[in-house]
């Protein structure tokens, strides 16, 4: 655990580096700025919140890559105490059973539930910040959403009397 904490924070500091950047040459920064706001205003009001969608979003999807390898490093050995109850250490410890030779029956359960539950925990975790991902996203809210729904669309009154019939 100390590796990825070790070293995972790079990714992090560049992500939320190129999205200060990025948010403080939008239109609404520049705005508060030309208003008289002050810097820890605006770092506070717009940068912050912005900045902190896109931060949420890569933990989330992190959470499955260092369940990954933390697995990994509890398979090779190089993980956690043995008697920890840990996906990586229970593939170990039955890896041996697998590799019996002919005869014999394998206990193929040993290896396929503790896999599956990686599996299915991996998955999980991206779907969920898959969809952390579309709530935060800025860019799915506004005038397309109105067009999708119906909701406070204007018709053109113009456009129902060629259906009617009504003029000549």
């Amino acid at each position: 655990m100390l590796a990825f904490s070790l070293f995972g924070w790079a990714g992090y500091a560049r992500l939320v580096r190129g999205e200060v950047l990025s948010i403080a040459e939008r239109d609404y920064v520049l705005a508060a700025r030309a208003v008289g706001a002050r810097d820890r205003g605006v770092i506070r009001r717009h940068v912050a919140p912005n900045a902190l969608s896109s931060l949420v979003v890569l933990a989330s999807l992190n959470v499955g890559s260092v369940v990954i390898g933390v697995a990994a490093l509890g398979f090779l050995g190089l993980g956690m105490d043995p008697s920890t109850a840990e996906w990586g250490t229970m593939l170990d410890a039955t890896r041996e059973t697998l590799i019996r030779g002919p005869g014999g029956a394998i206990p193929w359960w040993a290896t396929v539930y503790p896999g599956a539950a990686i599996f299915v925990f991996v998955l999980a975790m991206n779907v969920i910040g898959d969809g952390i991902n579309d709530a935060l996203d800025a860019r799915s809210v506004g005038p397309a959403r109105g067009r999708a729904g119906g909701h406070g669309e204007r018709r053109d009154a113009g456009a129902d009397r060629g259906s009617r019939g009504d003029e000549p």
